[in-house]
């Protein structure tokens, strides 16, 4: 984590630990004159102004806290990401991939009935996973489930996330879902009479997906389908032309303006969601659609679940102007 990402959230824990402090010691001390019948000190302008405005942050604190926890990890958004390059041919009809990340999935499925009518309405011509599946062995049913869903809209790619190689044996984990768990072989996707590359690897295996990249012609779209933002700067050495991944929740949890308090990545907020460019790679980080597991409560705030369609279409090729009048 970033120095930055730290202190910010080292600041925002620090705030509301007081501003509940303060609350709870203002309210105990109410409840004490009601109980115990003592009079009401007073208290100046300023003093009243202090503890009105205490109790008016924790108030909306409660309400923001039932918000991320009840509301927000529920409300899906779909976004649309477009892209052009002059390595595919011009056609009416872009290649369209479903790019999901991060379900961390549970024993039962909420907003994942949600993420499978949103990637069938897309219509892709392949769905791309970014890992991390799941959070515990209880939730690998729901995610089987899913993946076996999804398999029977399009052919469906994922790889691992960090989470995944930390609670299942990965041959458990997919099953016979027939989807197609990338390990850093490249797959040719022929899509409309344009020919794609797809890399992928595990979120330990950056190496072999690299290796394989370099491997491939310069002159074909190579799409690299990895967990985390890590590895963005080497995808651009190695020369892919679009660069897929979540991991970072879009932060999971955001401060207005500021955006992503920390995003557990290897650059911090400056890769933290949405699209991105370096050198002459496109990326795009998904926000991913559940929550981190383990200790961290199950909430979202200012960073709603997110199914993307990533639209690809060529560029025609330039015209050479020519001098009719002859010579």
């Amino acid at each position: 984590m970033m120095l930055l990402e730290q202190a910010v959230l080292l600041l925002t824990v620090a705030a509301f630990l007081f501003i509940y402090a303060a609350s709870g010691l203002i309210v105990l001390k109410w409840i004490g004159r009601k109980v115990f019948h003592r009079p009401v000190p007073q208290r100046s302008v300023a003093g009243l102004q202090i503890r009105a405005v205490v109790l008016i942050a924790a108030a909306v604190g409660i309400l923001c806290g039932l918000y991320a926890r009840f509301v927000e990890p529920y409300w899906l958004e779909e976004t649309r990401a477009t892209f052009t390059s002059p390595k595919l041919s011009p056609d009416p009809r872009p290649v369209r991939l479903a790019l999901l990340s991060d379900l961390h999935c549970d024993t039962a499925m909420t907003v994942e009935k949600k993420v499978l009518a949103a990637v069938a309405a897309m219509k892709p011509d392949a769905i791309l996973f970014a890992g991390d599946g799941v959070s515990s062995r209880e939730g690998i049913p729901t995610l089987r489930t899913v993946m076996t869903h999804l398999a029977t809209i399009a052919p469906t790619y994922v790889v691992y996330g960090n989470w995944d190689g930390h609670i299942v044996h990965l041959s458990d984990l997919y099953g016979d879902t027939n989807v197609k768990v990338l390990d850093g072989r490249p797959v040719q996707l022929e899509i409309g009479g344009r020919r794609l590359w797809l890399v992928g690897a595990a979120a330990w295996d950056w190496a072999g997906a690299e290796r394989t990249l370099r491997s491939l012609p310069a002159e074909e779209y190579r799409i690299v389908l990895y967990h985390y933002t890590d590895h963005i700067y080497e995808a651009a050495d190695a020369g892919a032309d679009l660069y897929l991944c979540g991991h970072t929740h879009g932060g999971q949890v955001c401060l207005p303006i500021y955006g992503a308090l920390t995003t557990l990545a290897r650059y911090g907020k400056q890769f933290e969601k949405g699209r991105y460019r370096v050198e002459s790679t496109e990326m795009y980080v998904s926000r991913g659609i559940g929550e981190e597991g383990g200790l961290v409560p199950r909430v979202r705030f200012l960073s709603r679940p997110e199914v993307t369609l990533i639209e690809i279409s060529g560029e025609p090729t330039p015209q050479i102007a020519t001098d009719k009048r002859g010579g």
